[in-house]
């Protein structure tokens, strides 16, 4: 054997299979031996010293489909059937040289392809951050799965395979958040922590009202973001007294300013406040043109 063909018979080996015969065709197919249902299949080929090729082609149902190639080439398959494609390539020998004795036989080589079920996949879609109360979207999507379960802070519910869902964490701290999926092709999960946080305190106030001394003076409030509100009157040095979170304030006008306090506890434990003065108003005339009416007819 010289070089030269010693050499070639490497890069057939390097390159897959080697069929080898006295004097008959030496071929060499290249093929992967495990694929995913839908991912595409490079197939190489390669027949010397051969008078035609056929690439043979069978399906895991049996099927057979032979086609005549070039002597070297490749073809791109997409098989869609899970199972094992067996692909040959059957190469026919040059005639016998003249005198020759040798019969040579055509040469074929075999591989064969597993098909698999693709692993599933999945992604879930949640804010990294959520405020106590308030709505939160999550949202989702899979392929290749058969079996969909959200777990929602320790409890597991069956979802569909792609699709959204509003929850209301009720807690401060962590709310973990995962999406498994189960498929023929294996397993997968994708998960996303939420750190659930309290939500601002806001106390909506007028910082003063004005009335007339002995009326009342009605002040309307609203706080929002707070789990306990209280009320105190700070000139007189009253306790804190629970209140609802919105409503109004009756407070009696004396002839000197009074200051109200409310105190807002937020869920995180912080604390806010605000102080209404309310001002005493020693004339209560709508207008200077009645208190001037009024004036003349004292004197009439």
């Amino acid at each position: 054997m010289n070089p030269r063909t010693f050499e070639d018979l490497q890069a057939y080996a390097r390159r897959g299979r080697l069929g080898v015969g006295d004097d008959g065709p030496v071929v060499s197919l290249q093929a992967p031996r495990r694929v995913e249902r839908g991912r595409a299949v490079r197939l190489r080929w390669r027949a010397a010293s051969a008078a035609g090729a056929v690439l043979r082609l069978v399906s895991p149902d049996g099927g057979v489909v032979d086609e005549a190639v070039p002597l070297s080439g490749q073809r791109r398959l997409e098989p869609q059937a899970l199972g094992v494609y067996q692909v040959s390539l059957i190469a026919t020998p040059l005639p016998p040289r003249p005198g020759s004795r040798r019969r040579p036989r055509a040469k074929q080589v075999v591989a064969d392809i597993e098909v698999v079920a693709p692993r599933p996949t999945v992604r879930l879609d949640a804010p990294a951050t959520a405020t106590l109360g308030e709505p939160l979207l999550l949202s989702w999507r899979t392929t290749e799965a058969v079996d969909v379960r959200l777990l929602l802070d320790g409890q597991t519910r069956a979802v569909e395979a792609q699709g959204q869902l509003v929850v209301h964490p009720d807690q401060l701290g962590r709310y973990i958040i995962a999406l498994m999926v189960r498929g023929p092709g294996g397993q997968a999960e994708d998960g996303q922590p939420v750190q659930v946080v309290a939500p601002p305190v806001i106390i909506t106030a007028p910082s003063m009202v004005e009335a007339a001394v002995g009326d009342t003076a009605d002040i309307v409030y609203r706080v929002t973001g707070a789990r306990a509100v209280y009320l105190s009157a700070i000139d007189r040095g009253e306790r804190l007294v629970p209140i609802s979170p919105s409503g109004r304030i009756e407070a009696s006008v004396a002839l000197e300013p009074e200051r109200l306090r409310i105190l807002a506890e937020g869920f995180d434990g912080r604390k806010v406040g605000k102080t209404i003065t309310v001002e005493p108003r020693l004339f209560s005339f709508p207008s200077i043109d009645q208190e001037l009416a009024l004036l003349e007819g004292g004197f009439s």
